[in-house]
């Protein structure tokens, strides 16, 4: 217990300090990325007078973050800590993995956006003014600081786990990998859904607007897909990898039972609520048949809803359940352990 309060205390300073530089350094870094994309001086002189105090502020939050891991790789144990140390060790891989994650998927995304505007935008690609350059810095500057902390880290723990093959197959290990593939997932699901709705309203003759505003709408869940994409097969493969190569340790497989559970318990929440807009849908038509207000088709939008969801819930819950179902019905000792 006191080595895991001393550990506690060291991971937590180093989170404080690292968090301290990824927040100034994202301030810095987005205000030069505004100006070398054509931003002008005068929109950021705020910004701009503030760099020597944004680069100190950086400089001594790294310098902190080397100096605590410095004590904790001093203290002998580093990568073989027992009970609380290797808990709260991994803790803070994994936060700090997941938050580098969702920053690269979030500033990929921010950029994917700025872009897709421009191009729709009366055919001014050039960057200028205001909004794309800010846009495009804010959008680099996530990512490259999401890229840092997410490459840090995975060295890091690949390191130990060379070092010491146990560490693949603990809990936290796993659910950092289960946690990966959901939010990258769900960064590609989430943006298919809306895809998809918009596609089948324009399919079904809603007035949608012109082209443009409809290429509009689809810039958000278009710029989610690329790097949720990348980030949701290169997790699979890694956590096949290590499940193949390590082996599964009780606590892992309960991290596994637990994803696959909540994995498809939430795609078949979203299954029936498809299933019962579409069913609203198809009562619309029939109970207004004949009336004055069937002429305004109020049956589209939850038809093209309903539809949506159950397209891209029905593959993900059958899926996981079925996956869970062949281990179940088995009659030897793992059978007998998922029931």
């Amino acid at each position: 217990l006191q080595a895991g309060l001393r550990k506690l205390f060291l991971y937590a300073a180093s989170g404080v300090a690292i968090g301290f530089a990824a927040v100034r350094g994202y301030a810095w870094l987005a205000s030069a990325g505004y100006l070398a994309l054509g931003g002008t001086l005068s929109q950021s002189q705020d910004a701009y007078g503030l760099w020597p105090h944004l680069a100190g502020t950086v400089l001594i939050g790294l310098a902190l973050t080397g100096y605590f891991q410095h004590i904790l790789r001093r203290d002998g144990d580093y990568g073989r800590e027992v009970t609380w140390g290797g808990s709260v060790r991994r803790l803070f891989f994994t936060l700090v993995a997941l938050i580098g994650l969702i920053l690269v998927i979030a500033g990929s995304a921010q950029m994917i956006q700025a872009l897709w505007k421009l191009a729709i935008s009366r055919g001014e690609l050039v960057i200028g003014g205001d909004w794309p350059a800010r846009q495009i810095g804010e959008g680099l500057s996530r990512l490259l600081i999401g890229a840092l902390l997410l490459r840090r880290t995975s060295v890091s723990w690949l390191a130990i786990i060379d070092a010491a093959p146990a560490e693949a197959s603990t809990a936290l290990r796993r659910f950092f990998l289960y946690a990966a593939v959901a939010i990258s997932a769900l960064a590609v699901l989430a943006p298919a859904a809306m895809l998809l709705r918009e596609l089948l309203l324009l399919l079904f003759g809603s007035e949608g607007g012109n082209r443009i505003d409809l290429l509009e709408r689809m810039a958000i869940p278009v710029s989610f897909i690329p790097a949720g994409l990348f980030g949701w097969f290169w997790y699979r493969r890694y956590l096949r990898q290590e499940a193949a190569r390590y082996g599964e340790s009780p606590e892992a497989a309960t991290i596994r039972r637990i994803y696959y559970y909540t994995v498809a318990a939430t795609a078949l929440v979203l299954l029936w609520f498809g299933l019962v807009e579409i069913v609203s849908a198809l009562l619309d038509v029939l109970m207004t048949r004949g009336a004055l207000v069937s002429s305004e088709q109020i049956w589209r939008e939850p038809l093209a809803t309903g539809l949506a969801l159950c397209a891209v819930s029905a593959p993900i819950w059958v899926q996981h359940w079925r996956t869970v179902q062949s281990v179940a019905q088995r009659d030897d000792a793992a059978g007998h352990a998922e029931r």
